[in-house]
């Protein structure tokens, strides 16, 4: 046991730097979806279809956001399994 301090400090850090990571992607998460729900563009005046689905930017902004919803709850669920694992 000449190292259990080590640990102890070890463990301490861990969990200090995971809770700080998991409010990042928390926040990350909720602009993500909040950017997903609130979908940008008008519709059309003329016919009322939706401007966005005739521009190739659309496409590229629904796969981002994709991409950084899921990348950031996998993010958030590492980091929960971090602050839950038992250091023995």
């Amino acid at each position: 046991m000449e190292h259990a301090e080590l640990r102890r400090n070890a463990e301490y850090w861990m969990k200090g730097t995971a809770k700080s990571c998991m409010l990042i992607s928390t926040v990350i998460v909720a602009a993500a979806l909040a950017a997903a729900i609130g979908i940008p563009g008008r519709d059309n005046d003329n016919d009322g279809t939706p401007n966005y689905l005739k521009k190739s930017a659309f496409l590229i902004f629904a796969l981002s956001d994709a991409i950084a919803l899921i990348s950031s709850s996998t993010s958030i669920l590492i980091f929960l399994s971090v602050l839950i694992s038992r250091y023995a």
